[in-house]
């Protein structure tokens, strides 16, 4: 049984790292701690962390570097993780993402030094009988070993460690890697033949949604189990719609909020055309927490500054986050609506089911044959759920005083993570 096993968990994005990224690790390790199984985490020195975290159950935390390597547990007297300064530019971070993810994909990333180094380490630690590096006897003892990804590189990591220790190999996809739309495919080949290996070796591959599934089924011969994205339910102690989620506006203006990063198929251009055309400017205020410079810059060039109320803020803390969704009028999403690539059709965020148990009505603006649309439709929740800028303008002109939001609270709590990740505790009893 999973209660029984030691789970060594390997993972890039990580509390206390303030990302959406780290939220499926987190939530994987705290299910199974709370399940009874024995959790270390093999985890990057963060450069640049933007909040602490509490939330972690009895997990053991090595944060590893090229230099030095730290251990947090969770189980002692605090289980809050420091935050460390930044000691790396941030030019670089977006130099990665402007230019390398651009014209050389994924396949060029900077942890891939780190995972050979902490290799070489395991290896001559072996050699000494566990002498050299005492830390990692930690974790040499593990029942299982997952790793999740993206970056890449967990999973070479993983494959690397799993073999060496001989045990069951659970590969776990929260993003597409190879034949990823948003990301150049200069190096497909290498990274489909990447995807091939882990797969082959894998004991269980699990990714986050349907169309993701179909793509690996073509590249493993191991099981590929969907196991969603979703919310925390601890987070969101209740499903209830509140009091205000078919409230009186008046003359007050709804508050829509957006939490992320805009990027240039997140622009929602049918969006702010039916806004000017219906002059529906004193009607709404649209709040961003993020980066959101493509869109300011995209307003700034159509000459839309005027004409829409929209305000741009820096990221925000998660929970602060959270408190700030469930107070909103209303919230904000979009994805692509393309389903031309695998990539494209299986788009499901973490954001998306956290919306969702906030229990507040969703602009949303994707096409409502997507995987997320169908989603959101079951969900009750849509004001518009549309691309249609015609379509839009109806409903945003009609919800101040159309009272019709009734949020399917037995549907929206399917996507709790624990709910998710018991599909994954079941295929790994039986590993």
């Amino acid at each position: 049984m999973i209660n029984e096993k030691k789970i060594l968990i390997i993972a890039h994005y990580f509390p206390p790292l303030n990302s959406t990224g780290a939220r499926r690790p987190e939530a994987l390790a705290n299910f199974l701690a709370r399940n009874g199984s024995s959790v270390v985490v093999l985890t990057t020195k963060k450069n640049k962390l933007t909040h602490k975290s509490n939330s972690l159950l009895k997990i053991k935390i090595f944060e590893c570097s090229l230099l030095t390597t730290s251990f947090y547990d969770s189980t002692s007297e605090t289980a809050v993780l420091p935050v460390h300064a930044a000691n790396s530019p941030a030019p670089l971070v977006k130099f990665k993402q402007k230019f390398i993810n651009r014209y050389l994909g994924q396949l060029i990333d900077p942890r891939l030094p780190f995972v050979f180094y902490l290799a070489a380490k395991i290896v001559l630690n072996r050699l000494t009988n566990g002498k050299l590096f005492r830390w990692i006897n930690d974790f040499t003892d593990s029942d299982v070993l997952i790793s999740t990804s993206p970056p890449w590189t967990t999973h070479l990591l993983g494959l690397f460690i799993a073999k060496l220790l001989k045990i069951p190999f659970v590969v776990d996809y929260r993003d597409q890697f190879s034949s990823n739309h948003m990301f150049s495919q200069t190096f497909k080949g290498i990274e489909v033949a990447l995807d091939r290996l882990f797969c082959a070796h894998a004991s269980l591959v699990s990714v986050v949604s349907d169309p993701m599934r179909e793509y690996y089924e073509l590249l493993s011969r191991s099981s590929v189990i969907t196991v969603m994205n979703g919310y925390d339910k601890n987070q969101f102690k209740a499903l209830d719609p509140g009091l205000d989620l078919n409230r009186e506006f008046g003359n007050d203006k709804i508050v829509v909020r957006y939490f992320g990063t805009i990027t240039a198929d997140r622009l929602m251009k049918p969006l702010w055309t039916a806004l000017t055309k219906c002059n529906l400017n004193n009607t709404y205020r649209f709040e961003f927490y993020g980066d959101s410079l493509l869109l300011e810059n995209y307003f700034s060039e159509n000459g839309m500054m005027d004409a829409i109320d929209a305000r741009f803020f820096k990221s925000i803390p998660y929970k602060e986050a959270l408190k700030f969704m469930r107070t909103s009028d209303a919230l904000l999403f979009t994805e692509t609506s393309e389903v031309k690539h695998a990539s494209q059709r299986g788009v499901l965020t973490t954001k998306l089911f956290e919306y969702m148990a906030s229990c507040r009505p969703l602009i949303a603006i994707i096409d409502s044959d997507t995987v997320a649309g169908e989603i959101i439709s079951q969900s009750g929740l849509a004001i518009t759920l549309s691309i249609d800028e015609l379509t839009i303008g109806n409903d945003l002109s009609l919800f101040p005083s159309l009272h019709s939001i009734h949020a399917n609270t037995e549907f929206i709590q399917k996507f709790s993570r624990d709910n998710q990740f018991s599909i994954l505790k079941e295929k790994i009893d039986a590993l």
